[in-house]
């Protein structure tokens, strides 16, 4: 079957090329006869500029050529992409995986990557899918989490900037830096998701809260049965410190050491 299938396709690319030549065979006898129908009728008007009229002809035809063309190459791009991303999610609801870092889609017909060249472009983008983003957390809690790393990291960049390179903390390199800090933090943690990548999250969401309840369970079933250590709710190191400092001043007061 599948060689039939092969057979059938070949067939029809064929028929095609062939009504391709054939089109293009006509196109030339046409601009031919129009051509001499021109260059004749320049013969009996003299007025008549038959080959900068020819001229022009031939570059519209050749520019709508090429809009067409362009045309039929956005549609059957846009179809590729269709097909490509169909089959992508056909292999991951069959294999149940997810890749570690998003597999690059390279549509380039003069350029042939193989799979270690694919891999290397693949590694510059990021590498998992924040939990964070809007199929599970609000715009609140977003905007929250953005403005806290916002100030942790430039309450980190300005002590930095001004020890070492004694910048002021009101100088415009700083406010620039704060701006593109802050647009790229909401387009790396508040960028909407595809549906493909809201439905990952949301399961990977589920499967990550369900290990950790499940390790809090069997944690709290190994303590009760082994008995081995208890969990202190409280620090006893302060307790410990006072205890020794008022060891060190009993010491003193005998004299056992000097201050």
């Amino acid at each position: 079957m599948q060689k039939l299938k092969h057979q059938k396709l070949n067939d029809q690319l064929k028929n095609y090329e062939l009504k391709l030549q054939h089109y293009e065979d006509l196109y030339q006898t046409e601009i031919n006869i129009f051509e001499s129908k021109l260059i004749q009728t320049r013969l009996n008007h003299q007025h008549i500029q038959a080959d900068i009229l020819m001229t022009l002809l031939k570059c519209y035809l050749s520019h709508f050529a090429n809009r067409l063309i362009r045309q039929i190459r956005y549609n059957e791009a846009c179809v590729h992409v269709k097909l490509v991303r169909q089959h992508r999610r056909h292999l991951l609801s069959k294999q149940q995986i997810v890749d570690v870092y998003p597999q690059i889609i390279v549509d380039v017909p003069k350029i042939s990557l193989n799979r270690i060249q694919l891999d290397y472009l693949s590694k510059s983008g990021p590498n998992y899918i924040r939990s964070n983003q809007s199929s599970i957390h609000s715009y609140k809690h977003q905007e929250k989490h953005v403005q806290q790393e916002h100030k942790n990291i430039m309450n980190v960049i300005t002590r930095y900037l001004i020890r070492e390179h004694h910048i002021s903390l009101t100088a415009k390199i700083i406010r620039e830096f704060s701006q593109h800090l802050g647009a790229s933090l909401h387009q790396q943690y508040m960028i909407p998701l595809s549906y493909l990548n809201i439905y990952r999250t949301r399961k990977e969401f589920k499967l990550m809260k369900s290990i950790q309840l499940d390790y809090e369970k069997k944690a709290e079933a190994y303590r009760q049965k082994a008995g081995a250590y208890i969990e202190l709710d409280f620090n006893p190191l302060w307790s410990v410190f006072d205890k020794v400092i008022l060891l060190f001043n009993d010491l003193r007061s005998k004299k056992y050491i000097s201050s």
